[in-house]
């Protein structure tokens, strides 16, 4: 005769276990979940910072127009000028906190778009001074200080009152913006509004017109810097696309001279290179030249001109086959080129 035993009940401990591991698996689903959640909405939510890398190449020989223009350049059998850029690519929220961890340096892209066109513009401007001075053109250039909206955020009452970068604030309430103390004067009219509203007079490529600024806000979201701006006669034009920053400047500059002077001055080679440049044709340092120098490398640039303040920025590092030559001003930039078989007419001038 068989005997079963009797199972025990379960004891208080075993059913508080038994109702721990119950609770315990759904926790962790839900826990994963919001994990998973958390990295994809890291990995997909845009966030306002990028990594620089190396840009496009544009070719800029032959995209200079104007009434002195007189060789459009990029002929059979001529070279070209390039100039070399900085790509900034947005990077998600996560890797931004993740830049944290690791000390990888990212670039603010609202600083980035604030300043970006202003000081293309700026280069611009002094790019055609530069090349009009050194080829002795009579051009008559009437300077003026002017208070110049570098940024406007998006949403702001600036915004909506229809302020847009690179305007001009010549006038508020109707009083003429001094060419002293400009940006001061625009400030204190700006903050001594006390009716709610304030009327600027702005200047753009479009015309003058007037908008309507509340001053009610604790912020206008509006950027103010000064700005020297040039009147160029000449009507010399350059047409650069999206591309900003002041970096161009030396490669606008020999554009600049090449189409205003008959021959070829890029001596048959391809030409890149950076640096800021001044009225005076002096070549100024550049921010971000280990991207640009093997971005030219990689379009097959026969030379590179470098600022003479940037030749410590990459060290011993080469790039050959592409001859490396260092700059201090337009002139050596222009020498070395006629010293290398450009045929322009600036390589028989007196200087």
């Amino acid at each position: 005769m068989s005997h079963t035993p009797t199972p025990k009940p379960p004891s208080f401990l075993d059913r508080s276990l038994d109702v721990h591991r119950k609770i315990k698996a759904p926790q962790a689903l839900v826990a994963l979940v919001v994990f998973l959640t958390f990295v994809t909405a890291g990995l997909t939510a845009e966030s306002n910072f990028g990594t620089a890398g190396p840009g496009p190449v544009f070719v800029v020989s032959g995209a200079v127009s104007g009434p002195n223009v007189v060789d459009e350049g990029a002929g059979e059998g001529e070279g070209r000028f390039s100039l070399t850029t900085v790509e900034v690519k947005r990077v998600s929220t996560l890797r931004v906190l993740w830049s944290n961890v690791t000390g990888r340096q990212l670039v603010s892209l609202d600083q980035t778009a604030a300043s970006a066109v202003g000081q293309m513009q700026d280069a611009k401007r002094d790019a055609a001074r530069a090349a009009h001075i050194y080829l002795n053109t009579d051009v008559a250039f009437l300077d003026a200080t002017a208070v110049v909206v570098r940024d406007v955020a998006a949403g702001s009452v600036a915004a909506d009152a229809g302020l847009e970068v690179e305007d001009r604030i010549v006038a508020v309430n109707s009083e003429p913006v001094p060419e002293t103390d400009s940006l001061q004067f625009v400030l204190n009219r700006l903050a001594g509004a006390d009716a709610g509203t304030v009327s600027i007079t702005v200047m753009s490529s479009e015309g003058q017109r007037d908008v309507t600024l509340s001053t009610s806000a604790t912020s206008s979201g509006l950027t103010l810097t000064t700005s020297t701006a040039s009147n160029d006669s000449s009507g010399l034009a350059f047409s650069t696309g999206v591309v900003g920053g002041p970096s161009a400047g030396l490669m606008m500059a020999l554009a600049f001279v090449d189409a205003m002077s008959p021959g070829d001055l890029t001596a048959g080679l391809n030409v890149a290179g950076t640096g800021t440049i001044t009225a005076s044709g002096g070549v100024g340092p550049i921010a971000g030249i280990e991207y640009k120098l093997p971005a030219a490398l990689n379009a097959g640039t026969d030379v590179f001109f470098v600022p003479d303040t940037n030749i410590d920025d990459f060290g011993d590092e080469t790039f050959k086959p592409m001859q490396l030559v260092v700059v201090t001003n337009l002139q050596t930039a222009i020498d070395w080129l006629c010293s290398n078989g450009a045929t322009d007419a600036v390589c028989t001038m007196n200087r």
